[in-house]
């Protein structure tokens, strides 16, 4: 949209037609050539505004999940998949609405999780309403420190005691 009334050079190689702009150089399109003859090739995306779109997202996010964990769950689906990352917000939001509403302790864990997806966020969402389903409180632990674990089975498993008992080996 900003050279649609500009002038701009025009260049091809044998596969390419290139638009660049005048001033700097740099390339504003670049399109495959077409030896079909007659045939019209047109690139719609040419007027999309994709980053008022973004930020429209970006701020129906923030508005269904709060100032900082919308913000923090954008920043993070941003950093784990910057290529999709408009199509990621357009998930995220229908899920954000869809879950509606969600625990803001659970959604700030989810915040912190790493290669956040919208097909992550949906999973978790899913797994926390079964959970609930289920008659327990969450299937997210925050703070798995602050629980005493009982490793009872594992410790079957591997034929070891449980509690702070020592282990030792002695040679066959």
């Amino acid at each position: 949209m900003a050279y649609q009334r500009r002038r701009v050079r025009v260049q091809e190689d044998t596969e390419n037609i290139y638009i660049k702009d005048i001033e700097t150089n740099n390339i504003i399109a670049q399109h495959s050539l077409c030896r079909e003859k007659g045939k019209i090739i047109k690139n719609n995306n040419h007027y999309r505004d994709h980053e008022q779109r973004i930020k429209d997202l970006e701020q129906k996010i923030v508005s269904i999940a709060g100032e900082e964990n919308g913000a923090a769950l954008c920043r993070h689906l941003k950093d784990t998949e910057p290529r999709i990352y408009k199509d990621q917000l357009v998930a995220v939001e229908k899920i954000l609405f869809d879950f509606n509403p969600i625990d803001d302790d659970l959604l700030q864990h989810l915040c912190q999780k790493p290669l956040m997806t919208a097909s992550r966020l949906k999973n978790y969402l899913e797994a926390d309403q079964k959970a609930k389903m289920k008659g327990r409180s969450s299937s997210m632990q925050f703070d798995i420190s602050s629980e005493k674990l009982d490793l009872r089975a594992y410790a079957a498993i591997i034929g070891q005691p449980v509690g702070g008992q020592e282990v030792t080996h002695e040679h066959a």
